[in-house]
């Protein structure tokens, strides 16, 4: 019996037998201005949040004659999104203490290390950095400066980075790559999730919560949790229901329950630093810009249709004023 190799998309599957096994990555995001991300308030994230899931209803019922939301877009319960590529992390001690856990096997109060593959019973009793070390950690982190706009070399460079801002709001790019949040300038993010298409969709990692040691999903932690043991217990629950009108369409289950297009949904990625941060997407799939934007469908569809129907000249300098934000 042989083993099969196919790619497709950036992805590679393996079948041997019936066997089938679907190889995934993630493209480790940038840390410019996590410090400034970290401050964006509660309340700006709920109003962003609020309008993502307008956006998100209207996409599925214009595609899919239906409409099925999360039942946190019934309730409105806050769902500070600032970390993660599903946007699953609200704080950045949350994500520095679950990226020393999951990456580093550096297990935190309130945040233990992943589970061995070749002992899954073991538990470790005791962390690997203190609360201090975490809290300097975090601050190291937050004290990282965002990324500058930059001078344009001559006359016409500028002119080609103001002609692309131009075409950049007109292919309704902004919508979701909102400018400025607060002192975030020229973050070009709203931090929220949306439908980006079967193109881009990833079975793994993609319950909306943090993710457990014991590959369930759990509540976000919050930094207000991490002394309260009761808070900080790692025992999984389920992640949000779908509720269903009229009729479900297809997507993948958990736990019992649909959950329409989770796969499909991934945060905005702020374009700031986007200059010096290749290659893109969640699996890096994408080398150049032009390609990101092409792979975008779902609720990015129509933008990157007008993006395609640009002449050569102004999709050069579109892409011109989104690489105009560098690194720091």
């Amino acid at each position: 019996m042989a083993l099969h190799r196919t790619q497709a998309e950036g992805r590679a599957t393996f079948t041997y037998g019936n066997v089938t096994l679907q190889h995934t990555q993630r493209n480790t995001p940038s840390l410019f201005g996590a410090g400034v991300i970290d401050k964006i308030s509660n309340n700006t994230l709920v109003a962003l949040e609020g309008q993502a899931i307008q956006q998100r209803q209207q996409f599925q019922q214009q595609a899919q004659g239906t409409r099925v939301v999360f039942e946190s877009d019934n309730t409105r319960t806050p769902t500070p999104r600032r970390f993660g590529w599903k946007g699953q992390t609200p704080t950045l001690k949350a994500f520095v203490a679950g990226a020393c856990a999951n990456e580093l096997g550096l297990q935190t109060k309130g945040m233990p290390q992943a589970v061995s593959a070749t002992e899954p019973g073991y538990r470790a009793d005791y962390v690997d950095m203190t609360e201090k070390q975490l809290d300097e950690l975090v601050a190291h982190v937050a004290s990282l400066p965002p990324p500058r706009r930059l001078t344009p070399h001559n006359p016409e460079e500028e002119a080609a980075i103001a002609r692309g801002a131009l075409l950049f709001g007109q292919a309704r790019c902004q919508t979701c790559h909102v400018p400025d949040l607060e002192s975030a300038l020229g973050i070009y993010s709203d931090l929220q999730l949306h439908h980006m298409g079967d193109r881009l969709a990833d079975a793994a990692g993609s319950a909306l919560a943090v993710s457990t040691p014991r590959g369930l999903p759990q509540q976000a932690v919050l930094p207000e949790d991490y002394d309260d043991p009761a808070k900080v217990e790692t025992r999984p629950t389920p992640p949000p229901k779908a509720v269903s009108q009229p009729r479900p369409t297809p997507a993948q289950a958990y736990f019992g329950e649909v959950s329409i297009g989770v796969a499909t949904m991934w945060r905005t990625p702020p374009l700031w630093g986007v200059r010096d941060s290749a290659p893109y997407l969640h699996d890096g799939r994408a080398a150049t810009l032009e390609a990101a934007i092409e792979m975008h469908t779902g609720e990015a569809e129509e933008s990157a249709t007008r993006f395609r129907n640009l002449s050569s000249t102004d999709r050069a300098d579109l892409v011109a004023f989104v690489r105009s934000v560098g690194a720091p």
